[in-house]
């Protein structure tokens, strides 16, 4: 048995929310499925940008972000379960979409998404990984994990912005991907 098999067999009914299916959310969820996790929530919006580092393919521009991530997951695992959601989350629907997912993913560009996200989350007990500092190069010990709760954990620099004029790199937004599949499978883990 594979370590990817022994976790899914162990938290198959727990579902994961990626919310954002870009540069992180796409790298998170190809990540989760590599890593054995099988119950997903992932949702997005139309946006035609951002090829240089979001997983996705040249014959898949035009494609809904959520359509061209659930096929790219199922094409590294079939067995896996994905709720498709093409919709942007706002306070009206935030609960219809997620109420459902135990770790939410946070993978949003706009700081006043990320905001209601974590309002959401933590006002419902829900557990969350975020991200925030992730553009320019990776420099070495700049992205730092920072646990505020059991629940709530935030990866990446906390400084460059894009609005700042940085632009998010292939490299770094993989790693910050990376680290946050691994701290929401350890999330799972925790979940009785």
């Amino acid at each position: 048995m594979s370590t990817g098999e022994s976790i899914s067999m162990h938290y198959d009914s727990k579902n994961i929310a990626i919310a954002g299916c870009g540069g992180l959310g796409s790298n998170c969820g190809i990540c989760l499925t590599r890593m054995g996790h099988s119950s997903f929530t992932i949702i997005d919006f139309v946006e035609e940008k951002n090829l240089d580092r979001q997983y996705y393919f040249l014959n898949q521009v035009g494609d809904l972000k959520v359509n061209a991530l659930s096929k790219n997951m199922l094409s590294v695992n079939s067995n896996i379960s994905i709720k498709e959601v093409n919709r942007k989350i706002t306070i009206d629907n935030i609960d219809e979409i997620l109420s459902e997912c135990e770790v939410i993913i946070e993978c949003f560009d706009a700081a006043a998404n990320k905001l209601l996200l974590a309002e959401y989350a933590l006002s419902k007990g829900k557990y969350l990984v975020s991200a925030s500092g992730i553009c320019g190069l990776f420099i070495e010990n700049e992205v730092k994990l920072h646990k505020y709760n059991e629940r709530f954990v935030i990866i990446g620099d906390m400084c460059t912005d894009i609005n700042l004029g940085n632009i998010p790199k292939a490299s770094k937004v993989s790693i910050v991907a990376a680290l946050q599949a691994e701290i929401a499978l350890q999330m799972i883990s925790m979940i009785n």
